[in-house]
């Protein structure tokens, strides 16, 4: 068995990314900055899309979301002050561990390609 380390994942990744049905979409417009973050009236926020985050089954409840989140928001500290994510509303499971675990804040909702989302945020400030 191939430990990590070892692996070759340089040419599946360049495939995917040359592939632009991977790497391109299209989201109907969401003004994150006027409707749904607080702030002053002049201001609008830094900010940056979150995710997605997907998660093996196997590793799934041992903490590693947390361990990512917590991550980001290190590499983030100083640049961004709001992230913005979507979780499909069919996706309740995700939807807990964002609001649940990272303490992520449900603002909207909206559909994409016949699928209702929510539209959630994080405050970059919210580091442990």
């Amino acid at each position: 068995m191939n430990s990590i380390s070892q692996l070759s994942h340089e040419g599946e990744f360049e495939r995917a990314w040359a592939d632009p049905s991977n790497t391109r979409f299209e989201l109907p417009p969401v003004d994150a900055g006027v409707d749904f973050i607080p702030r002053a009236p002049t201001q609008v926020p830094q900010s940056f899309f979150y995710g997605p985050v997907c998660i093996d089954s196997r590793h799934r409840g041992g903490g590693l979301l947390r361990k990512l989140y917590y991550a980001l928001l290190h590499e983030v500290a100083g640049i961004y002050e709001i992230g913005v994510a979507f979780v499909a509303e069919d996706n309740q499971n995700s939807l807990r561990a964002h609001v649940n675990r990272l303490n992520m804040e449900v603002v909207g909702d909206f559909e994409f390609r016949g699928r209702r989302n929510y539209l959630l945020t994080l405050r970059c400030s919210d580091r442990p």
